[in-house]
């Protein structure tokens, strides 16, 4: 344990990285504003008025979506070129 102390080892704590050891992750801002973390850290409660006019607030509708169009464009080019290929097949029928 001595040994450890006249390392320095013992000096360090969960909370206290090792000086040089960077232990951001990849890609982080290097620079984050001063005001920006407290209000990041622990975010204000909404007011009494706020949480009021939320639970006034409609509902947002759903947008009527017709989810069977592209089916039914299929179905419409399935019928077309069955029309087109018997078409085809009666001329070329004729022909011999």
């Amino acid at each position: 344990m001595a040994q450890m102390e006249e390392l320095g080892v013992g000096a360090l704590s969960a909370s206290s990285p090792p000086a040089g050891v960077e232990r951001r992750r990849p890609g982080r801002v290097v620079h984050v504003s001063a005001e920006l973390v407290p209000l990041l850290r622990h975010p204000r409660p909404i007011g009494a008025e706020a949480a009021a006019l939320l639970e006034d607030m409609p509902a947002p509708q759903a947008a009527e979506q017709d989810d069977l169009a592209p089916a039914r464009g299929i179905v419409v080019a399935l019928a077309i070129s069955l029309v087109l290929w018997a078409a085809c097949y009666a001329v070329v029928a004729l022909i011999m």
